[in-house]
């Protein structure tokens, strides 16, 4: 079920039960499609060539269709394109849980999905997300990591979102948060 605007309130809150994950790992333009920006995090954010190679990855997946483990088969799906305003949004909440030192969908001050994105002016249809936490020896072997998960897979295949920010926040040692949002801006 999408995380839309138009479900009553109760089943929104299922939906982000539903269809946002997590995984922990031990190892501005601000139009669609523009050109992937770095974020201003507080802790070595991703750099343009890890935005741009993430990209890529989730594309070739979205590109050759997957199996989600239980949640079943997707075919082929249109590619992600960046949204800076998401991006942003993602890059707030990567600091966020590394400010807490916790992986949660749940902000510090209560937060959820949705809050993220409509603080960026996002106007949105449906949104995703996915955390992750720990150290990745590169974007593609997170992307592998969420694809390897029945929900995160689900929400990086799905064809009710088109745009997507990625961020990250890591220590020096490259263990850190990460976060994903994939969105479908209003009609």
């Amino acid at each position: 079920m999408p995380y839309s605007k138009t479900l009553p309130p109760f089943m929104l809150a299922a939906s982000i039960i539903l269809l946002t994950g997590c995984i922990e790992s031990s190892d501005a333009d601000e139009s669609a499609g523009s050109t992937p920006e770095t974020t201003a995090g507080l802790s070595n954010p991703m750099t343009t060539q890890e935005i741009n190679d993430f990209i890529v990855a989730i594309n070739d997946y979205r590109a050759n269709g997957a199996t989600c483990g239980s949640k079943g088969s997707f075919g082929k799906q249109e590619p992600l394109t960046w949204n800076q305003k998401v991006a942003q949004a993602a890059q707030a909440h990567s600091d966020d849980q590394f400010e807490m030192n916790q992986m949660s969908h749940t902000g510090s001050d209560g937060s959820g999905a949705d809050d993220r994105i409509n603080r960026q002016g996002y106007e949105w249809q449906s949104i995703r997300e996915n955390v992750a936490a720990g150290y990745f020896t590169s974007v593609e072997h997170l992307a592998e990591a969420w694809m390897g998960s029945d929900g995160h897979c689900v929400n990086m295949m799905a064809s009710d979102v088109t745009e997507l920010g990625i961020a990250a926040t890591r220590e020096d040692s490259g263990r850190g948060y990460w976060t994903l949002k994939l969105a479908q801006p209003r009609d």
